[in-house]
């Protein structure tokens, strides 16, 4: 990939979402400082990929804003808040990123805060069980994020 950018100027831009990211992050800018590199994977590894370089994340994350307020603390010089919030909010990170049900989780997510106004998914999307939605609402309101959520109707 390294390579590639040095050979095609126009290919600079790369979503890594090969893991260890942090490290392959590290390794590519170190090959070619001139890459522009974005995390991925749900955010999981968000912090330690600005740390390592990346610019930002590309990711579906049902609180897109929370990501904006770690991205925008970092980039100001504020590490320990950067760290405090990504680390507050991993809980919820961690739980959305479920193999198999992850993009359920973040479509109820969507639908909870009004964005969408059905939480059901295509096929072959299962709709999610109800442990699983009870753990998520539980996860929401322990971290305050269910106060904000719009009260949707039933699909």
């Amino acid at each position: 990939m390294a390579t590639l950018g040095a050979e095609a100027p126009r290919c600079r831009f790369l979503k890594l979402e090969d893991e260890p990211s942090p490290v392959k992050i590290f390794q590519l800018l170190s090959a070619n400082p001139g890459l522009v590199v974005f995390g991925g994977l749900g955010g999981n590894m968000f912090l330690e990929e600005l740390k390592r370089g990346a610019v930002g994340t590309m990711t579906g994350f049902g609180f897109p804003e929370i990501l904006v307020q770690i991205y925008q603390a970092f980039t100001a010089g504020r590490l320990d808040e950067a760290t405090e919030i990504f680390y507050r909010y991993c809980p919820l990170i961690r739980f959305e990123n479920q193999p198999r049900i992850n993009l359920p989780i973040r479509k109820h997510i969507y639908y909870l805060r009004g964005a969408l106004a059905s939480p059901r998914g295509r096929f072959p999307i299962a709709d999610l069980d109800t442990g699983t939605l009870a753990d998520l609402d539980d996860l929401l309101t322990r971290l305050g994020l269910a106060e904000s959520l719009a009260k949707p109707s039933a699909p």
